[in-house]
């Protein structure tokens, strides 16, 4: 798993100037930008740290050292966020034998993959297509499953997390871009992944795609 490499070279991103309509404080908030402030503070907290301390304590942190600024840092959900320690899946990290966190890769695959169509398969069958992304989570159990976990802050209604819409939805959302996500982990380690996930905030809980 040593040869786990990518392309972009992983670094604290610079905070882009803030534009002046966001500081408009009558400016709404959408459910998009809680997602994203929360997604941010999983890119970069210190797990253990967010345990040991708590989620506003290690918040406090990544804003004081540039990793997130002020306005997101007050749109992440840190509820939901604190629930995710208590998981199932943390559980299952805290036990990993390796894990490792926002993987960006670069890589090209079959054409034909994308298509569904037989007949537009056999046209792009010599093809390629270049597909990017980040992995949230890769972690290996100590019996040596890898296990691919994506965090997703859809945000659902109460009535579709009870009926199990929200969960449908999720996966039917989400399947094939993980689908691609767990290739490119094959083709840069060399090994298949055992089972994709989705951690939802939404629910608190995680969902099994594979």
């Amino acid at each position: 798993l040593d040869d786990f490499t990518t392309d972009a070279t992983e670094t604290v991103p610079q905070m882009a100037i803030r534009p002046k309509f966001l500081s408009d404080k009558k400016t709404v908030v959408t459910g998009a930008e809680r997602g994203t402030a929360t997604h941010l503070f999983m890119q970069f907290c210190d797990f253990e740290n967010a345990v040991k301390v708590g989620v506003n304590n290690e918040l406090d942190r990544l804003e004081s050292k540039g990793f997130i600024d002020k306005r997101n840092a007050e749109l992440v959900n840190v509820e939901k966020v604190a629930k995710f320690f208590e998981s199932d899946l943390y559980k299952s990290i805290c036990n990993a034998r390796n894990v490792w966190r926002e993987k960006r890769f670069n890589i090209t695959l079959p054409a034909s993959e994308f298509v569904r169509d037989a007949t537009n398969k056999e046209l792009v069958k010599d093809e390629k297509v270049l597909v990017q992304g980040v992995i949230d989570l890769l972690f290996e159990t100590n019996d040596g499953k890898l296990i691919l976990a994506d965090y997703k802050t859809d945000w659902f209604s109460d009535k579709d997390i009870a009926s199990g819409v929200a969960e449908k939805t999720l996966i039917e959302r989400h399947k094939t871009q993980l689908y691609y996500y767990a290739e490119a982990c094959k083709k840069l380690l060399g090994r298949t992944i055992d089972s994709v996930v989705i951690y939802s905030f939404a629910l608190d809980r995680e969902i099994k795609i594979i």
